[in-house]
């Protein structure tokens, strides 16, 4: 019994050296987990079996024989009538083409119109009805290719669409597949995010693959997508989201409970790949950090704006349950709003700084010039191209919530934003030489090919 209790004691004294080593087993076997798991959706995703493959070569092969039929036909049809731009919208929040849409309709050329629609496995009407809603306030022509009634999609093809713009590539439902749009339009697509990793997900052979034109943000995405993924249709244009900043104007009373000039205004945008996809989310870690954080500094008002998809992998994975999450985006409410809108790049336009652990708003948020804390995520799954490299190294990397303390009361509050003039110098060197928006160089993307000078 001495023997035990003398081994006890010692393993007491050493308390901190058992508990890290087991603290670093613990973790050695869930990041193996969580590889393995990533490994196999990508596998998912990309992997085709030999026969599988053939066929898709033969698909591809019919696709483009018939995006030369098409484009033939709208070669001669331009002549004498309009050329209908059919976006497929399934989800409001990830809308970005208002610059695009506007340019299409300032033309005489074009017809262009949303079709909203609902995602596959979407239950409730509620989101359909409001995007349908949100589009016409923005007096954009929609047209409803979902009944509710029946809760069916409606064919893409009753449309009469020349040219589709996907949305996304996934959750699409089988009447609007590409597959059949591509039968009487040529599709394109514009990435509803901006690619900032080196990722299979930026080249999906089921989806990318057979589109006539997929326009991406760089030269890098382009020579990236060729040497990876053997792509010949990748057309660089520039970031597509940045456009919005010359469209959206809602005032800061729209976002903000607290419009005081005394008061710093900061966004909080928490991401939600846990265990799956890229593995950025750090909620796990600093959500209830950020509360505090909110509380410390009274000079400070809050929005909090999550992932649309936050909520549902906050739950699935165990970190709170619906009730403690209502319970939480209450607690916000003390410090300012819970904004879950569309507009998400007037509410960037209008604060001072932005904390997140999401991906594409790295680079949705350069713009503003304003500090970017970017919260990290050790078990990251996939590493950030040199596009994103280029973006983030101007931001502040935060890896623990004392970290993020210490910075964001020297940047924010002590107004030493030590990194800004580097953000400076990299929008400038983002900016287009010839002055044209992304959106622009995609019309005359499209314009030319149609032989429209």
């Amino acid at each position: 019994m001495k023997k035990i209790a003398g081994l006890i004691r010692r393993f007491k004294k050493k308390g901190n050296v058992i508990e890290r080593m087991f603290d670093s087993i613990h973790r050695f076997f869930s990041e193996k987990k969580l590889r393995r798991s990533q490994a196999s959706a990508f596998e998912k995703i990309n992997h085709m079996s030999p026969c599988t493959r053939v066929m898709h070569a033969f698909a591809k092969r019919y696709v483009r024989r018939c995006y030369e039929k098409n484009l033939q036909h709208l070669r001669n049809a331009v002549k004498h009538r309009k050329i209908r731009i059919a976006f497929l919208s399934c989800d409001v929040t990830k809308w970005h083409g208002a610059m695009l849409y506007n340019l299409f309709a300032e033309s005489d050329n074009f017809e262009p119109v949303v079709l909203v629609s609902k995602l596959l496995k979407k239950r409730g009407d509620d989101e359909f009805y409001g995007a349908v809603s949100h589009f016409k306030n923005a007096g954009i022509r929609v047209e409803e290719a979902h009944s509710p009634e029946t809760d069916t999609r409606i064919s893409i093809l009753k449309f009469l669409p020349d040219i589709v713009f996907y949305e996304q590539p996934w959750s699409v439902d089988e009447k609007h597949r590409l597959m059949i749009a591509s039968s009487r339009a040529l599709v394109c697509y514009v990435p509803y995010c901006c690619h900032m990793m080196v990722s299979e997900y930026n080249y999906l052979k089921k989806f990318h693959r057979y589109l006539w034109k997929y326009f991406v943000e760089s030269d890098e995405h382009v020579e990236m997508c060729r040497s990876r993924f053997g792509a010949d249709n990748c057309v660089s244009v520039g970031n597509v989201h940045w456009d919005r900043y010359a469209v959206e104007s809602k005032p800061a009373s729209y976002f903000w409970k607290d419009c005081s000039s005394a008061k710093k205004r900061v966004v909080y945008a928490p991401h939600f790949s846990f265990d799956a996809s890229h593995m950025t989310a750090t909620f796990h870690e600093n959500g209830r950090a950020m509360l505090n954080m909110a509380s410390m500094y009274p000079n400070t008002t809050w929005v909090i704006r999550p992932h649309p998809d936050f909520d549902a992998h906050v739950v699935d994975n165990g970190i709170m349950t619906p009730a403690e999450l209502a319970e939480y985006y209450a607690e916000w409410k003390k410090y300012g709003n819970v904004f879950r809108g569309a507009e998400y790049v007037g509410l960037f336009k209008s604060s001072d700084c932005l904390i997140t652990d999401c991906i594409s708003f790295l680079a949705d948020y350069l713009p503003t010039g304003n500090p970017v804390f970017h919260l990290r995520n050790r078990l990251q799954s996939a590493e950030f191209n040199d596009y994103g490299k280029e973006i983030i190294g101007t931001y502040y990397q935060i890896h623990s919530p004392a970290e993020l303390e210490k910075l964001f009361s020297r940047v924010m509050i002590e107004g030493d934003d030590f990194m800004g003039e580097q953000r400076a110098a990299l929008m400038k060197k983002f900016a287009p030489t010839d002055g044209k928006s992304a959106s622009m160089r995609i019309f005359e993307c499209i314009a030319s090919a149609l032989g429209i000078q």
